[in-house]
């Protein structure tokens, strides 16, 4: 599970139009960035937890690459770490 769901309140003003999880580092942004890392590891599943501008994010990973395969949960304000965990529960296996 990657959590993109906070408002990256820290790094305002970056975030203010767009979430952490796209702002870029170098060529990619950071969530590419984890989402490369965790496909070397041989993970094709993701679940990724979205709120603050989330439609941004779900529109940059779209189409990202077609041997992975990603679920959205939407939360209508970020829940925390705890609360997303519990949000993503059916959504996880027992791995």
């Amino acid at each position: 599970m990657i959590l993109a769901a906070g408002l990256g309140a820290r790094l305002k003003p970056l975030t203010n139009d767009t979430p952490k999880s796209l702002l870029l580092v170098g060529k990619y942004t950071l969530i590419e960035r984890a989402i490369n890392r965790l496909i070397k590891c041989g993970v094709s599943e993701f679940v990724i937890n979205v709120s603050h501008l989330a439609n941004q994010i779900k529109d940059s990973l779209a189409n990202y690459n077609e041997k992975i395969n990603i679920q959205f949960i939407d939360e209508p304000y970020p829940y925390g770490t705890g609360g997303a965990l519990i949000n993503a529960i059916n959504y996880l296996g027992k791995d």
